[in-house]
């Protein structure tokens, strides 16, 4: 999946900057979504032409959703979950990654996924997440208070010469840890890097040389299979506020008819 970071690891070019997004008619009407393919087969990027915000810049990295629950987040990736064999759906700053089931063909997948995006940014005051800034999960490559020297220049270079290019990719790379005594480098591959067969291959011929290149202290890198995340625990605090509020109302709504009847019952 990274073969494209290992052979430009030493060309990155900066982030295009984000066009605004403005709702208006007009803008709608010459609204496109251009299909981008990943070094990842079953993982496609979706960009909607002119560019616009798909999430907000206070957000700083991706969002990935695995399933229909983790997507109550998102109005956005909940619809696409709509979409039979769809197996996860990555929101980034300006794109949107989809995941296919195996065994699925684009041909099939692409029309339905390309006419969802557009509805979606159609409809009025549409965001494709609704959490709250206090709910935002924070980025694990953030430098930290208590962080190490080394722990800041693993995300450093992580954030500044290693995210970039696989995000251009339609995957994004998370640190999740350092083992001191093995100088071990764990992170976590989402999107397209996620299942990649090659992802391994270039984890260590891409990631690892420059972490071992520029930090001496490290001496290998791995990807970990993490399910506990930042986004996960975000998503489930939502689902599960929301299904309590359900059910505080059906609560509520059952006792008020309860009344209604015994009340009706009296004066009968």
């Amino acid at each position: 999946m990274l073969s494209s970071f290992t052979n430009a690891i030493r060309r990155m070019n900066p982030l295009q900057r984000v066009t605004p997004y403005f709702k208006t008619s007009s803008f709608i009407r010459s609204l496109f979504i251009s299909i981008k393919e990943t070094p990842n087969p079953d993982v496609q990027k979706f960009i909607p032409t002119p560019s616009m915000s798909i999430l907000p810049p206070e957000f700083g990295h991706t969002m990935e959703f695995s399933n229909e629950k983790e997507a109550r987040a998102s109005p956005l990736a909940s619809k696409l979950f709509e979409i039979p064999d769809i197996k996860s759906v990555l929101l980034g700053d300006t794109y949107i990654c989809v995941t296919r089931n195996d065994g699925v063909e684009w041909e099939y997948l692409n029309p339905s996924v390309f006419h969802t995006v557009l509805d979606f940014f159609s409809t009025p005051d549409h965001k494709p997440v609704v959490l709250k800034p206090e709910e935002i999960p924070e980025d694990p490559n953030d430098i930290m208070e208590g962080d190490s020297e080394v722990i800041c220049l693993i995300k450093e270079l992580l954030n500044t010469r290693i995210r970039p290019r696989i995000k251009a990719d339609g995957g994004d790379i998370f640190f999740n840890g350092f083992d001191v005594e093995k100088g071990e480098v764990q992170v976590r591959l989402t999107g397209a890097c996620k299942g990649c067969s090659s992802s391994s291959v270039t984890l260590k011929q891409g990631v690892e040389q420059m972490m071992r290149h520029y930090i001496p202290e490290v001496k290998s890198v791995i990807n970990v299979e993490n399910d506990d995340t930042p986004e996960v625990r975000a998503a489930k605090e939502k689902a599960e506020k929301e299904l309590q509020k359900d059910f505080e109302d059906e609560l509520a709504s059952a006792i008020a008819d309860e009344m209604k009847k015994m009340k009706k019952s009296k004066n009968g």
